[in-house]
């Protein structure tokens, strides 16, 4: 046999050879896909906020598929269970077992669960929910919040011959998410009042918030020659998490006394209205002097209950409390800073203002034109020093030597230093941070 032939030969077989370890070396590698890990959870809650047992899990895939379901009936017992390699949905709920909520016949992730036909609760619902991606052996934290706002009713001044009371509220959600978002189909509850005394009250009940217009109330009173029905105007959404107080009153001048306050909830929010001929009535406070011009209206503005008005310039909850101007001695309006900034693009910018949240607190803004010159002219020669104290109390610093912040609507941008107003560009980052006129209310004693 020639030299050659005998080497090709050799190549052939070395060629098969190699081709058929690869092919078994392929067949024996075992897939990570197969691979199955341990979820366990831990539960938390805010501060004063407890977990109401019951509580019932429901796991979604990638593909928002519901993948299990189980109940954890006691503080006691642990979760966990085996998945594969993917990203999961983990959303947990409390208080469903005696409300009445009805479970959708295809659950997904963002299918809804649906309250009774009255459309409120007598207990509160709480969501807790975290997204995991499994890797590897994992423990998923999960945090459980208010889903609904909590409602007292007291109406005084109701002629004694009227025989029923009935409070209606609008617009309200009739249903709630697994990923924790609202139907927003413009319901109304209907809730019957008793009474007590001299009063009409209803409450608490819990309702589901539909956050896009003003909360109308309707009070419709039957009397043995007919009904008559009231109406007012709260010129703010319900918002989760808080408890609200209508406290009204048919006889002029009379004022109801008294607060409504929850463990673990937001201040109680209290709303004073006068009734009368079935004109509908307004929400929203006096103004006296203005602070710096937001373009928001005082009727906009979300009311906070504190027991004594704080002072500006000075730390209140997560936020610096900027200004602060007195509408009387136990009612005031302020602005409020956010402790979180961001840098992005003008359109990523106006997408975080929209959602942006934090303790429970919505419908965030950037600075008016008017309030970023009163903010530069406050600030600009000792930056340094008010960084250094928002930093001390966990809130981010301004950026003042570079980057300009976005201001009236997000249209035109702004530097510390620098005395000119620019309109925003769409391929420019800027910094971002939220600002917030609310009115704050001494709680009565």
């Amino acid at each position: 046999m020639s030299l050659f032939r005998f080497l090709g030969i050799l190549g052939c077989f070395c060629i098969l050879s190699c081709g058929k370890y690869k092919l078994e070396e392929e067949k024996d590698e075992p897939s990570t896909d197969k691979h199955s890990y341990t979820l366990s959870l831990h539960l938390t809650s805010k501060e004063g906020l407890e977990i109401t047992y019951p509580l019932r899990v429901f796991l979604f895939n990638e593909q928002q598929e519901c993948v299990l379901q189980e109940n954890i009936t006691n503080e006691d017992d642990d979760f966990s269970t085996s998945l594969p390699k993917g990203k999961y949905m983990v959303s947990i709920l409390s208080g469903l077992e005696d409300n009445g909520y009805s479970l959708p016949s295809n659950i997904s992730s963002d299918s809804f669960l649906h309250l009774p036909a009255h459309h409120y609760t007598t207990q509160a619902i709480q969501i807790g929910k975290a997204n995991v991606y499994l890797t590897k052996n994992t423990t998923a934290e999960i945090r459980f919040s208010h889903t609904e706002a909590a409602i007292c009713l007291s109406v005084s001044g109701i002629p004694q011959h009227a025989n029923v009371v009935e409070a209606s509220f609008s617009p309200l959600s009739s249903g709630l998410s697994f990923n924790g978002n609202y139907s927003k189909d413009h319901q109304s509850a209907t809730i019957a009042c008793k009474k007590e005394g001299n009063l009409w009250t209803a409450g608490p009940v819990y309702v589901l918030p539909d956050n896009s217009s003003p909360t109308s109330l309707a009070i419709k009173v039957q009397y043995p020659q007919g009904d008559k029905v009231y109406n007012y105007t709260y010129t703010s959404s319900l918002k989760a998490g808080y408890p609200y107080q209508f406290k009204g009153n048919l006889e002029e001048g009379m004022n109801l006394n008294g607060d409504f306050q929850i463990e673990g909830w937001q201040p109680g929010v209290d709303i004073e209205f006068e009734l009368g001929n079935t004109e509908e009535g307004s929400g929203g406070e006096e103004g006296g002097e203005t602070l710096p011009d937001s373009g928001e209206e005082d009727g906009e503005l979300d009311t906070f209950i504190v027991s004594s008005l704080p002072q500006e310039d000075a730390i209140w909850g997560y936020f610096y409390l900027w200004k602060l101007e007195k509408i009387s001695t136990d009612k005031a309006k302020a602005i409020i800073i956010s402790p979180d900034q961001y840098y992005r693009l003008t359109h990523e910018a106006i997408g975080i203002i929209k959602e942006y949240e934090i303790d429970g607190i919505s419908n965030w803004r950037v600075l008016s034109i008017e309030e970023a010159k009163a903010f530069k002219k406050q600030f600009a020669d000792n930056m340094g020093d008010f960084n250094d104290f928002l930093e001390s109390n966990g809130l981010s610093p301004f950026y003042y030597s570079e980057g300009r912040y976005l201001c009236n609507d997000c249209q035109s941008t702004f530097g510390i230093t620098s005395s000119r107003f620019l309109a925003a560009g769409q391929k420019t980052k800027y910094y971002l941070r939220p600002v917030k006129t609310i009115l704050l209310k001494v709680q009565k004693q």
